[in-house]
C-alpha cells in the first residue's frame, strides 16, 4: 500500500480469500499510522478488513493488494484501490427537503450526515419533493446522478463543484440561469425541460 502525499508512504499486505486457499495478511505503516491488528487467514470467500488509522486529512492514498495461497503461489496488483482521507465532519443542508431526500438516498433516519456518509451517495433521487435550496449538495462529491425533477430549484450554483456529475435530470423547477454548469465536464446528460432558460452558452464546449 502506498500513499502519494507530503511524506506519506505506507506499505501493507492485505487479506483476499480465492476459493479454499489461505491468504495471509501483514502490513507496515511509517511512524504516528496505525493497520491495527491484521486479520487472520481465510477460507472459502470470507470477507476480512483492517484498518489502518493515523492518515492525513487532504492526502490521496493508493492501496496495493498483495496474496499467497497455500502452494506459495503469489499474486498481486498495485494501485487497485483509491482513497482521499479527509476531515470528516457534519454536513448541514440549507434546504431539510433535500436533507431529507438524502436521508432517504442513505436509509440514514436519524442523526447528523457526516461527509463520510456521503461517499456513499452515488445517486440521488428526488423527484417532487419542494426542494428550493441545493445548499449542501456540494459537499456530495461523488454524485454522478442526481434527479430535482419537480422542484422549485432557481439556482444551480452549488452544483458547479461536482466535478464527477454526469447525469442531471431537473425538469419542471424555476432554473434560468445555466452558468453553473459551465465547467461540468462529465456532465452527458441533461434535462431541463419546462424552463425559462433563454441562453445556452455555458453548455457550449469551451
Amino acid at each position: 500500500m502506498k500513499a502519494f502525499g507530503p511524506r506519506l508512504v505506507l506499505a501493507a499486505t492485505l487479506s483476499l480469500s480465492i476459493g479454499m486457499h489461505l491468504i495471509s495478511c501483514s502490513s507496515s505503516t511509517e511512524p504516528g499510522m496505525d493497520a491495527g491488528t491484521a486479520p487472520a487467514a481465510v477460507t472459502d470467500l470470507t470477507v476480512a478488513s483492517f484498518t489502518v488509522t493515523g492518515l492525513t486529512p487532504k492526502a490521496r492514498y493508493y492501496f496495493a493488494l498483495n496474496t499467497i495461497d497455500d502452494q506459495d503461489n503469489s499474486c498481486g496488483c498495485g494501485n487497485c484501490v483509491e482513497v482521499v482521507c479527509f476531515q470528516d465532519a457534519e454536513v448541514a443542508f440549507a434546504d431539510p427537503n433535500l436533507a431529507a431526500a438524502v436521508r432517504d438516498q442513505l436509509s440514514l433516519p436519524a442523526g447528523p450526515i457526516l461527509r463520510s456518509d456521503l461517499v456513499n451517495l452515488v445517486d440521488l433521487d428526488a423527484y417532487e419533493r419542494g426542494i428550493s435550496d441545493l445548499g449542501g449538495i456540494e459537499e456530495c462529491t461523488y454524485a454522478a446522478f442526481l434527479h430535482l425533477h419537480g422542484n422549485l430549484i432557481d439556482d444551480l450554483t452549488p452544483l458547479a463543484g461536482l466535478a464527477g456529475l454526469g447525469h442531471l435530470g431537473a425538469d419542471d423547477n424555476l432554473i434560468a440561469d445555466l452558468a453553473p454548469l459551465a465547467g461540468l465536464n462529465a456532465l452527458t446528460l441533461l434535462r431541463l425541460e419546462r424552463h425559462a432558460i433563454s441562453d445556452v452558452a455555458p453548455l457550449r464546449p469551451a
